[in-house]
């Protein structure tokens, strides 16, 4: 897609950690962290559009990533991250990774970023079995 800031041939090669075939990976124009990067296919495409090619290569990119990020930044650890509902991207419809290290877990970094996720709130049984149901059917 032309103009897609995250479409391979727009990203500036400085950028780019690293690249095969089908994906690679990039430092994001505005990272959240040091550390923080992206890992995308290169073609413009949306979740359910992406092959099991691309994302075993995907996969494969994702687990070097955390392995250096956890080599290079010893006390914060990978979290991995994907928003696949594309109204609430900032891109839409170019599917893509995160991997930010963190010092904190998933709950802690999303509490920073949605004052309605809590940093230790525990639902009841009841509460988690209707969420359940309500994913099964």
């Amino acid at each position: 897609m032309s103009n897609c800031p995250l479409c391979y041939t727009e990203v500036e090669g400085s950028r780019i950690v690293y690249s095969t075939h089908n994906v690679y990976s990039m430092i994001p124009i505005a990272p959240l962290v040091e550390g923080h990067a992206m890992i995308l296919p290169k073609s413009h495409k949306k979740f359910e559009d992406v092959s099991s090619e691309e994302l075993n290569e995907m996969k494969d990119m994702l687990t070097t990533l955390k392995d250096r990020l956890v080599s290079s930044y010893h006390d914060k650890h990978p979290i991995i991250v994907t928003l696949t509902d594309t109204d609430h991207s900032s891109v839409k419809d170019h599917f893509h990774y995160h991997i930010i290290p963190s010092s904190g877990n998933i709950r802690q970094l999303m509490a920073k970023f949605d004052e309605s996720v809590s940093e230790n709130e525990r639902l009841d049984l009841s509460r988690l079995e209707e969420m359940a149901i309500l994913l099964r059917t």
